[in-house]
């Protein structure tokens, strides 16, 4: 619950969030429900695709508590 608190107060602050985790696992499936926009990393390849503008932006990035 700490790490989806987090998330809708750093969306709230106007950050970008990225979340690493597994997909369709019930974890990650309710931080990306909290919004759109939210920036899902599973794989290297998924990283290699987000935005080069974040880099000028707030960022905050989390993860799956479960993942190992």
């Amino acid at each position: 619950m700490k790490v989806h608190k987090a998330v809708i107060s750093k969306l709230a602050e106007g950050y970008e969030v990225i979340y690493i985790g597994h997909r369709n696992h019930p974890e990650p499936e309710a931080i990306l429900a909290l919004d759109p926009k939210i920036h899902f990393v599973e794989h290297e390849k998924d990283a290699l695709l987000l935005p080069n503008d974040l880099a000028d932006k707030k960022v905050f990035v989390t993860n799956q508590t479960t993942l190992s």
